[in-house]
This record gives C-alpha cells, structure tokens and sequence, in this order.
C-alpha cells in the first residue's frame, strides 16, 4: 500500500492552464479585430472619424501582446468606442471588430 503522502503530484499546471488560455483567447480577439480594423475604417470612417484611432490601437495591441501598457490601450479604446458601443449604421464586420476588441478587453481584466 503506498502512502498518499510520499505521492508527488505535479499540479503546477492548474494554476497556469487558465491564464494561459485567457492569453490566446485575447490574442484570437485582438487578431480578428486587427485583421477586420483596416476594413471597416475604410467603409466606415467617413461617417466614424474615431475608426482611425481604433484600428491603431488595435495594432498597438496585436504588437504590444500583454506589455504593461495594455490596460491603458484597453482604457482609450472604450473612450473612443463609448464602452464598445455599436452604432446602428454599420456592418457586421464593424460589429464583429467591437466585440472582438470587447472579449479582449474583458479577458484582459479577468486575467
């Protein structure tokens, strides 16, 4: 019979498995938004000047990946999108851009 106390059990990857996961998840968002950003900006900037500010924020974040200036990006970019609020003159993909950026945002915070 072994006893349970001489039984290591490596559990160092439960505390890093979520945060791990929360890191792609924001990265995931923050690609999508930065793949999307250029493309609304183009439609859309005409009518939402501050599409301009939003796409290189984006960028900064897809290159600045969890530096310390993150949350200061996260905190201009609801600003500037009035907390990620969707007009109700716009497409999808500028939806989809804002929600990205939102998902980021929150598993940002969570993290």
């Amino acid at each position: 019979m072994t006893d349970v106390k001489d039984t290591a059990v490596d559990t160092s990857y439960i505390d890093h498995a979520p945060q791990q996961k929360e890191l792609h998840m924001t990265n995931r968002n923050i690609e999508k938004a930065a793949q999307l950003a250029p493309i609304v900006e183009r439609v859309h900037g005409a009518h939402h000047p501050e599409l301009s500010r939003v796409r290189k924020i984006t960028a900064e974040l897809q290159d600045s990946a969890n530096g310390p200036h993150v949350s200061s990006l996260f905190h201009e970019l609801r600003t500037v999108t009035d907390n990620y609020a969707i007009p109700k003159d716009v497409c999808e993909a500028f939806e989809a851009t804002y929600h990205a950026l939102e998902r980021a945002d929150r598993q940002h915070e969570a993290a």
